[in-house]
């Protein structure tokens, strides 16, 4: 039986935590140097990189993510207040947003399939 908060459990979270915030402080540390992308974003490249080549140890990492995935709601929370609260604006421009958000949606799905077509034909 495996206890929540036996030693085993608590090393675990503890390994994931450093392993999560220790790819996300490589990736303020390259964002420092190189400011492509964002650090966040380098954090989860390196936390990519390091599941794929195995420094990381995934199975330790599981019973963390579960938690942070299931909990993730509370993220959005923050998002839906600032709706409520600027109601009026998205009345106001809520359409035109709609639009822009479709119309950019389908023009780069175009894009990315003519170039995909076109590069995959160049091929053959």
């Amino acid at each position: 039986m495996n206890r929540p908060w036996s030693l085993s459990n608590i090393v675990n979270h503890l390994y994931s935590v450093f392993a999560i915030g220790g790819s996300l402080a490589v990736g303020y540390g390259i964002n420092m140097i190189v400011t492509l992308i964002p650090p966040s974003l380098i954090g989860m490249i390196v936390l990519a990189t390091g599941l794929k080549l195995n420094w990381i140890d995934a199975e330790k990492l599981k019973a963390t993510i579960a938690w942070i995935i299931k909990h993730m709601g509370v993220c959005f929370v923050p998002a839906g207040v600032g709706v409520m609260e600027h109601f009026n604006l998205l009345k106001h421009d809520g359409p035109v947003m709609l639009l822009l958000a479709i119309s950019s949606t389908l023009l780069l799905m175009f894009i990315v399939g003519w170039l995909y077509q076109r590069h995959t034909l160049k091929g053959q």
